[in-house]
């Protein structure tokens, strides 16, 4: 493996070590950007930007099809034909 490419793998394991600490701090603080600045500082000065809004991006539409799934009995919260919550 040359240089480089060792450097972009210790690059991208150091990018990902960080994002996952900010995505955590996220969820333990119930997403409160505010506490977790420290933590997305060193996220985005440690990512490139476009890997940064990229994770972001895949985060909230990850949290968004968790929303959406079927319910373990097989219904789901939104009535697809009304676009109302079901109770």
């Amino acid at each position: 493996m040359s240089e480089t490419n060792k450097g972009l793998l210790i690059n991208r394991k150091d990018c990902y070590h960080y994002r996952d600490l900010y995505f955590d701090c996220l969820e333990k603080n119930n997403e409160d950007k505010n506490r977790c600045h420290r933590e997305f500082e060193k996220f985005s000065d440690v990512c490139q930007s476009t890997w940064v809004s990229h994770f972001i991006r895949k985060r909230g539409v990850e949290k968004y099809k968790k929303t959406v799934e079927p319910k373990q009995d097989g219904k789901s919260d939104i009535n697809v034909t009304s676009g109302k919550q079901s109770n």
